[in-house]
């Protein structure tokens, strides 16, 4: 398995520079330093061994990977992977991810196999209380190639 962590430098401008914040009905969000972890399995198991549909899929997947970070992607070895991703910059597209917060699951919840508790409301207005979580919904390519 691959894992890697990204960092946010900001938002690209068209002028090609970036700015570490953006302003959203006049409140300033820093954009910037923002951490992101992707996981990119390289083997996928199933209880009866390797998945070779799933493990095609996954291949194919850090193949392209490497195309997108400007390594060769010939002949990958997907047992010990070559990581040469550290310090590159790269072109991404983020998305916001929304989960409900949820409390604790009960003892009795546990019990029925249930693993996550109720959706925390707020008090005042009844509704969900909601994290974002960014996330990496398509790598472009070398910012700096």
């Amino acid at each position: 398995m691959i894992t890697l962590t990204f960092e946010t430098i900001g938002l690209l401008k068209n002028d090609s520079t970036t700015i570490p914040e953006i302003d959203v009905g006049g409140d300033l969000y820093t954009i910037s330093e923002i951490k992101i972890t992707n996981y990119y399995p390289t083997i996928v198991l199933s209880p009866e061994g390797i998945d070779e549909s799933k493990t095609h899929k996954a291949q194919e997947r850090v193949k392209e990977l490497y195309e997108k970070f400007g390594m060769d992607n010939a002949n990958i070895n997907f047992e010990n992977p070559v990581l040469g991703f550290k310090g590159k910059q790269v072109m991404v597209y983020l998305q916001d991810e929304a989960k409900p917060k949820r409390r604790s699951p009960t003892k009795a919840q546990l019990e029925q196999g249930i693993r996550e508790g109720e959706v925390i409301l707020n008090p005042v207005t009844h509704e969900a209380v909601v994290d974002h979580w960014p996330r990496i919904n398509r790598i472009y390519g070398l910012a700096i190639p």
